[in-house]
């Protein structure tokens, strides 16, 4: 008996070290999720936050396959050779077997951080402080991404102008200019589609904005530049009829 109770009592006391040594560590702030009203207050996290609106695009569901390769299949452009058996509804145009509702999700969480940097970026205060030509480059990149996001979105879940069908169309993708922070205001919000003309208008106006902020850099390969906005811009007038 005695034995038993020097085992529990030994038992309890290491517990209680253990315990007492691990709460420290065990107390600390999670790096994968933070609130949202202690993001973006660094240069770190506003860099870091570009870098991962521009990594969305990797995804298969984005360039990484379906806006290249379904475009290609639905189009006479590309013919399903039967070989693979890769893209073979796609290409006989069967009803659901086309682009997914992914792109409609990392559309619009990308946006939303679109917006959520560019808000932040005025209310920075580190040292050294932000020169006007980071700020530029800045906005400049989230400009161009939030055009490039709802040009894609666009065309995806709307007609293109000049190819309506009137009695099919449902306009273009609401539009979001500011960001949501919490789960609460995310749920309260409930837009509509904007007309296909707003749409358009709003990437022009975005993309003349990223043309006058951003620089022509031989350097930067991974990044929009002056001439990749200006080239963007002209594909969006082809796309508007202008």
């Amino acid at each position: 008996m005695k034995h038993i109770l020097y085992k529990l009592f030994t038992a309890l006391a290491f517990g209680g070290l253990l315990l007492s040594g691990c709460k420290k560590q065990l107390d600390i702030t999670p790096k994968q999720s933070i609130e949202s009203s202690g993001a973006l207050t660094t240069r770190e996290e506003i860099n870091a936050s570009i870098v991962g609106i521009y990594a969305t695009l990797k995804g298969v569901r984005m360039y990484g396959k379906d806006l290249i390769t379904h475009a290609e299949a639905l189009a006479d452009n590309g013919f399903a050779t039967q070989k693979s058996g890769r893209l073979v509804n796609e290409s006989n145009n069967v009803f659901g077997a086309h682009y997914t509702g992914t792109i409609w999700i990392n559309g619009y969480s990308s946006i939303n951080q679109v917006n959520l940097t560019l808000e932040a970026i005025p209310n920075l205060q580190v040292v050294p402080a932000i020169t006007p030509v980071e700020k530029a480059l800045w906005e400049g990149q989230l400009y161009f991404l939030r055009a490039l996001y709802y040009f894609d979105m666009v065309r995806v879940y709307g007609y293109i102008p000049g190819a309506v069908v009137a009695s099919q169309d449902r306009g273009g993708v609401p539009i979001m200019l500011k960001g949501v922070g919490n789960k609460d205001s995310a749920r309260a919000l409930l837009p509509v589609r904007a007309p296909l003309a707003d749409v358009y208008s709003l990437i022009i106006d975005d993309l003349k904005k990223a043309e006058t902020a951003l620089l022509n850099s031989t350097l930067e390969k991974n990044l929009a530049t002056k001439a990749v906005a200006q080239a963007m811009l002209a594909r969006v007038y082809m796309y508007n009829k202008d």
